[in-house]
């Protein structure tokens, strides 16, 4: 996932979400990000939520974050399973 996206949040300690630049992004923070056009990106079975799995990083001169999906609040956070899906 690339920087060239409009905004990134991270979910705060009170559950709210904060804008951030996306270089600020760190292992373990519960975010979700929006296209030029404010629309929120989701994974490919729609959820907009995610965990960064490391520190952004700078990765052929792009801003990029290695992430899981993620659903639910910062209380009851359910991991996305692929292994699951599949059969």
């Amino acid at each position: 996932m690339a920087d060239s996206l409009k905004k990134v949040e991270i979910l705060n300690d009170s559950n709210e979400w904060n804008s951030i630049p996306f270089m600020e992004l760190k292992k373990g923070a519960i975010f979700r990000i929006f296209n030029n056009d404010g629309q929120m990106i989701g994974d490919k079975n729609g959820n907009p939520i995610f965990i960064a799995e490391e520190d952004a990083f700078v990765h052929d001169g792009k801003n990029t974050i290695k992430y899981e999906s993620y659903s639910g609040d910062r209380l009851g956070v359910k991991k996305d399973d692929e292994t699951e899906k599949g059969s």
